[in-house]
């Protein structure tokens, strides 16, 4: 597979980790509805959806938008390019400000809280030291967050369940 092969396979499934982050996102936010606490929680959590639907979106539209004919596949990958790139920097500081609020809130695991209020260090210390393709090296440690996060989320509701593995089973 050559270097733009693999680059235009990566690339549209790439939309799936936005796609992937608003289930836990979402039910995050919910934990939040129960205890509402700020008038802050629901505003930035509708920036910060909003935002992850636009990345989604505009990650979709530049991927699978190239693979139209001449300029028209040039023009939709540079549209939906800079699309996904002001939409994950508005994700970045709307997941910042929700982890400030979830760590007011207590909603979540410290840990959690200050990961997400961290993102955007992270993501910077991943485009300096490990890639410098901007968005994805910004993004990839933000949905590596929200996955734990969602891990933390399955943990507890079967925890809560009741459920307990079976002996001898590999859960």
């Amino acid at each position: 597979m050559s270097e733009s092969t693999a680059y235009e396979v990566y690339g549209k499934a790439f939309f799936l980790v936005y796609l992937l982050m608003m289930p836990i996102a979402r039910y995050v936010h919910a934990m939040h509805l129960e205890r509402s606490g700020t008038n802050w929680e629901p505003r930035t959590w509708r920036v910060l959806w909003f935002a992850l639907v636009l990345a989604c979106v505009g990650d979709a539209v530049s991927y699978w938008g190239i693979s139209a004919p001449g300029a028209a596949g040039d023009a939709l990958w540079g549209f939906g390019f800079l699309i996904e790139i002001l939409a994950g920097i508005v994700v970045l500081f709307a997941t910042t400000a929700y982890g400030v609020i979830s760590h007011r809130l207590r909603v979540i695991p410290r840990w959690a809280s200050w990961l997400l209020m961290a993102v955007i260090p992270i993501g910077v210390l991943t485009l300096v030291t490990i890639t410098t393709y901007a968005p994805n090296a910004l993004i990839v440690p933000l949905s590596l967050i929200w996955a734990s996060i969602g891990a933390w989320v399955l943990l507890r509701s079967r925890e809560s369940s009741g459920l307990r593995p079976v002996a001898g089973s590999a859960a």
